[in-house]
């Protein structure tokens, strides 16, 4: 990367702006205090060797000089289009869970401990992944079930 400095800052714009979509506009007056209560800028501060006060104080400036932030009855708003997020989807703990014993990036057993990722994938070492049950051409070209490690498949 030739500026790692550069997509930090990136990445904190885009962050911020999508918290200003979010919650539609926070009060200019608590931009910088919600700022700093973010690890996202805690993290971002230090990756630029500034305090996350410093930064804080200085991304709002920023974004409102490059017209990503614009300044509207005393609140700050994302310049960029983008439509309303209803205030009951904020209100949901994390993780989002989908239902009783659902979760979308992990599962747990009903005493709770963590299990190992489902996948329908099945990895083969040097044979990259493919499918469970998938026939794939082997070698000499016919097609053969792809599966389990170790099992017959072509290299990727």
């Amino acid at each position: 990367m030739d500026d790692p400095g550069g997509a930090v800052w990136y990445g904190a714009r885009r962050i911020f702006a999508f918290a200003l979509m979010i919650r539609e506009g926070i009060p200019a007056d608590e931009a910088e205090p919600y700022l700093r209560q973010r690890a996202w800028l805690a993290d971002a501060a230090r990756l630029l060797d500034r305090t996350p006060e410093a930064l804080a104080t200085e991304l709002v400036p920023t974004m409102l000089r490059s017209g990503a932030v614009v300044l509207r009855d005393g609140r700050l708003h994302a310049a960029a289009d983008h439509a309303p997020v209803a205030a009951e989807s904020l209100r949901v703990p994390f993780p989002r869970v989908a239902g009783p014993g659902a979760s979308l990036t992990e599962d747990r057993t009903a005493a709770g401990h963590l299990v190992r990722p489902r996948t329908k994938y099945a990895i083969s070492p040097g044979r990259g992944t493919a499918p469970r049950g998938a026939r794939l051409p082997d070698e000499d070209g016919l097609a053969r079930p792809q599966g389990l490690a170790g099992q017959a498949g072509v290299a990727w």
